[in-house]
């Protein structure tokens, strides 16, 4: 459990607070500095907003929370829609140990995107053909990954994911996707019995950036309360 991080002195609902739209806004300048024009009227504009609520997310500030700290990981501080897979044999190591014991094993996926994202992501989570691992690699801003997971994302978000899996590198398509990869996968459920390393685990198997990812989650609920 992680109750120490996840207490909060001041209950606060988003969705009960009508200046939250102006919060908002500065919580998400203050957490992201480097966010976009375009990013920023996605998450404050009305139909990012019904997706955020859609996903029970502005329900309490730990959910919300929570959510601005794994994108914050999964998406380099909401700069980052779609994995490049762009890596050097050692972080290939590094992110997939399972798959790769060594950089000498990971030599040949060093620096080719596509042919890295068809060997650690091919025949598995939905994909099927020949390239579906890299068209259904880590889109959105929680690194939606598969067909399977893109076609179920897509009918919980009403978009064509698995037909138009391009659609998570748009701003509204990533914030989207996230919302509902956070209904698919249910992560509300472990945030509110203050579980974090579990939430983390459903997002991602290996906890990687745990540290990471727990330190953001605090800042955020500091500056949302702020």
């Amino acid at each position: 459990m992680d109750t120490a991080a996840l207490s909060s002195a001041k209950p606060y609902r988003p969705d009960a607070d009508p200046a939250f739209p102006a919060r908002f806004e500065r919580v998400l300048k203050t957490l992201f500095p480097r966010i976009g024009p375009q990013t920023l009227a996605t998450f404050l504009g009305a139909e990012g907003r019904a997706y955020l609520t859609r996903a029970g997310l502005l329900a309490t500030s730990n959910r919300l929370a929570s959510f601005l700290a794994q994108a914050a990981v999964e998406s380099a501080n909401l700069t980052r829609r779609r994995e490049d897979m762009n890596y050097s044999a050692e972080r290939i190591v590094a992110v997939w140990p399972s798959r790769f014991d060594s950089p000498v094993a990971a030599a040949r996926f060093a620096r080719n995107p596509q042919a890295l994202a068809n060997r650690v992501y091919g025949g598995r989570n939905g994909n099927v053909e020949v390239d579906d691992g890299w068209r259904f690699r880590g889109g959105g801003y929680l690194g939606l990954t598969g067909r399977g997971n893109y076609r179920e994302v897509g009918k919980l978000v009403d978009l064509p994911l698995d037909d138009q899996p391009e659609l998570v590198e748009t701003p509204i398509g990533a914030l989207a996707s996230a919302c509902g990869y956070w209904i698919l996968r249910d992560l509300n459920s472990p945030i509110d019995r203050a579980d974090f390393t579990n939430q983390t685990r459903r997002i991602n198997t290996g906890l990687l950036a745990l540290a990471e990812r727990r330190a953001m989650f605090v800042r955020a609920q500091r500056v949302i309360h702020g």
